[in-house]
């Protein structure tokens, strides 16, 4: 193929993709008329990630967030401290010096204690104050 027959084919592909963008065409077409690699994908088959699925990883934004709208539930003065209390519970089991700084390894399961505490799953009491 020429340089000129790879142009020409390119600038079709650029002048198909503008006019998807702008709500002229639909997704299917817009892929096919894209240029291919050596390797092409098949438009039936989704993409796998070989049996797993792709993981989000948790960020530190993501932790403090969390956090934030953990303990600005506005339940009163004696829910905010045993909230505060739990999530200090939370940072001593990971042995963290803050709720930010929790490895990332063990960030989705300080999450999910936080989900528990809020569904009263993982409710503080006297008694229970040892399980976490």
């Amino acid at each position: 193929m020429s340089l000129e027959a790879k142009i020409d084919t390119l600038t079709a592909a650029v002048e198909t993709l503008t006019k998807a963008l702008e709500g002229g065409l639909s997704a299917k077409t817009t892929a096919s008329a894209a240029p291919s690699k050596d390797k092409e994908v098949s438009e039936d088959k989704p993409r796998t990630t070989r049996g797993r699925a792709a993981k989000k990883a948790i960020s530190t934004s993501d932790l403090k967030k969390a956090a934030e709208s953990f303990l600005d539930n506005n339940d009163g003065d004696d829910d905010y401290a045993d909230r505060r209390a739990h999530i200090k519970k939370i940072i001593a089991k990971f042995d963290s010096p803050k709720f930010t700084e929790i490895a990332e390894a063990d960030r989705q399961a300080a999450l999910d204690m936080l989900k528990e505490f809020e569904s009263g799953e993982g409710a503080s009491s006297k008694e229970d104050d040892d399980d976490i």
